[in-house]
């Protein structure tokens, strides 16, 4: 699955406000609602990724 650069620009925006909990999840709500169901899907394996890499994310 190509890489969306819509996608591309979610990943980089979620890591820019990743210094704040609050605001990542409610930019990553925000990412769900805008992109394709493929995107989205890889999005959600980003996420999980980059969440375990960054513990204060954690819920």
């Amino acid at each position: 699955m190509p890489k969306t650069l819509r996608f591309k620009y979610t990943k980089a925006l979620l890591e820019k406000v990743s210094f704040n909990k609050r605001l990542f999840y409610k930019e990553l709500d925000k990412a769900y609602d805008n992109l394709n169901y493929n995107e989205s899907i890889l999005l959600n394996r980003w996420v999980l990724s980059y969440i375990r890499r960054n513990p204060q994310l954690n819920n």
